[in-house]
């Protein structure tokens, strides 16, 4: 299966979502990742959307809301969202092998990568 994106959203039911155990399971399904709010990410993958709905689900708590849909690459995505979003999503990516051909900007605020996962930003190190 080719690369794509896969946007999820976690909707907490019971107790708040455990970041780190997301974006570890994202790092593990995934190429490239970025959050752009506490419950919103976006998964460049070659994994099925039953895949990775099942390996996130797997991870929270089972009265969560989970969704997991692909976006059409086609179709511009347009909305209000910070810039480093829109560079994340033009940033380009070959589908075949997954590889993302330009570096991750953090996010502004962050220090590094790292933390810019930790406050809504792009992807940890390791996965650019």
């Amino acid at each position: 299966m080719n690369f794509r994106l896969l946007h999820i959203t976690i909707t907490p039911q019971v107790v708040p979502i455990a970041p780190h155990i997301v974006q570890k399971r994202l790092s593990d399904l995934g190429k490239d990742w970025m959050s752009y709010n506490a419950f919103c990410w976006v998964l460049w993958t070659n994994k099925s959307i039953l895949t990775v709905s099942e390996m996130i689900m797997a991870d929270v708590n089972p009265a969560d809301h989970v969704l997991v849909v692909g976006l059409n690459p086609a179709e511009v995505p347009n909305g209000r969202l910070p810039d480093w979003v829109w560079g994340w999503f033009n940033r380009p990516r070959n589908p075949v092998t997954g590889e993302v051909l330009t570096p991750a900007i953090p996010a502004p605020g962050a220090s590094n990568l790292f933390e810019s996962a930790m406050i809504g930003g792009l992807l940890p190190p390791g996965n650019s």
